[in-house]
């Protein structure tokens, strides 16, 4: 899901966070003072570093940060992303036939799929320079934390008090991108976002019936219809839980 509107949603949430304390833990070192950096002083920090260290000493930290400024990173321009994906699609067939101009938007899509996947590498990089050791987590530590998130996902469903549609649509989702193997799938409760991960699912009978579930919440014309898909989707990631996805994937590949 790199090359969707999920992929700034991460940097946001999830990475924005240890670069701030990347920067804050350099400035301690720099200065011997604290600061709390925060996305409105970022850029003032590195700037402040850089002059304080030289440019290639926070080199790492400006490129990890730089991430956070390409494109549009908004709510709306997210919606329109998700828009513009069937056209994207259809130019890139055009490009492929030998047009120019298509080759051309074919380059940039590659250049941007490279640019989020240096991403992690430009984490570890700037870690480092921080003295900072990233271990590699093992295997079986993942499958640890594949049946931990199960775990708690599974127990948020089974609360009475979660009734909203979007809410166990969203943790449904978790469940199947877990049984799925995707650990720490980030993305906000929002339709065009519960639409792009519905759409990435393994299971074709588990994609089929969140996607039509996306479609009734975001309509949101037929309650009765609403209210019965939303207890299907609670009971096929609970009834069974990863089992029956897990089946649903086998039988969809």
């Amino acid at each position: 899901m790199q090359d969707s509107p999920l992929y700034p949603h991460l940097l946001r949430e999830v990475v924005a966070e240890p670069l701030h304390r990347l920067l804050a833990l350099r400035w301690e070192e720099v200065t011997g003072t604290s600061m709390e950096v925060t996305a409105a002083n970022r850029k003032q920090c590195l700037d402040k570093l850089a002059s304080k260290q030289g440019a290639a000493q926070v080199e790492s930290l400006v490129k990890l940060a730089g991430v956070f400024s390409r494109g549009k990173d908004d709510k709306e321009a997210a919606k329109e992303a998700a828009k513009e994906v069937p056209a994207k699609e259809a130019k890139s067939k055009k490009g492929r036939r030998g047009q120019k101009g298509g080759d051309d938007e074919g380059d940039g899509d590659a250049a941007e799929a490279k640019e989020a996947a240096d991403a992690a590498e430009l984490y570890h990089n700037a870690a480092n320079d921080c003295h900072i050791f990233c271990r590699k987590v093992d295997k079986k530590r993942e499958k640890t934390i594949l049946q931990e998130q199960k775990a708690a996902v599974r127990e948020k469903l089974k609360d009475e008090a979660t009734a909203d549609a979007a809410t166990i649509c969203r943790l449904g989702l978790q469940m199947a991108g877990l049984t799925d193997g995707v650990a720490g799938l980030v993305f906000p409760g929002e339709p065009w976002a519960l639409r792009l991960v519905a759409k990435t699912l393994a299971s074709e009978t588990v994609r089929e019936k969140a996607v039509a579930l996306c479609d009734l919440i975001d309509k949101g014309e037929d309650p009765v219809a609403l209210e019965a898909a939303v207890a299907a989707w609670r009971e096929l990631n609970l009834g069974g839980g990863p089992g029956s996805a897990g089946a649903g994937a086998g039988a969809g590949a």
